[in-house]
């Protein structure tokens, strides 16, 4: 009786232990994608989306260490003028979400996964000093 009641506890306990060391709130879950394959991604991503002469126009640099500097979270900066469009974001996918939001605020554009809407992208752009800071740590889209 007494054995089983010690093993019972060294499960437990074992469990207890297990569970912390796995779920801690620490928990890193940035992205092991080095920043220069994450810039590049976001860009192919904005060819695939955007008549060419416009995708030329919007330049993608990914620095990690923006989040870092905001508590976490992600966050993107958009300067633009007639010409060129640069974002700088957190991550790949940040730096996409930022295009978008551009898209979607100044150039009155819509993509989603249904749908696009590109029929009033300008062919000069708007200019615009934009930051977004995501309101959480941990986003995911679900398919």
């Amino acid at each position: 009786m007494f054995c089983r009641r010690l093993l019972a506890l060294f499960v437990v306990a074992a469990l207890l232990l297990f569970a912390s060391a796995s779920f801690s709130p620490s928990l890193d879950l940035s992205s092991l994608t080095p920043d220069p394959a994450q810039s590049a991604a976001a860009e192919r991503l904005i060819h695939r989306l955007l008549p060419e002469e416009q995708a030329g126009k919007i330049e993608i640099k990914v620095d990690r260490r923006m989040s870092e500097e905001n508590e976490g979270k992600d966050i993107a900066k958009i300067i633009s003028d007639k010409e060129m469009v640069k974002v700088s974001g957190s991550s790949g996918a940040t730096a996409a979400w930022a295009v978008g939001e551009y898209l979607k605020r100044e150039c009155g554009c819509h993509i989603s996964w249904d749908f696009r809407q590109l029929e009033t992208i300008p062919e000069e752009w708007p200019e615009t000093n934009l930051t977004l800071m995501a309101n959480d740590k941990v986003r995911f889209y679900q398919v």
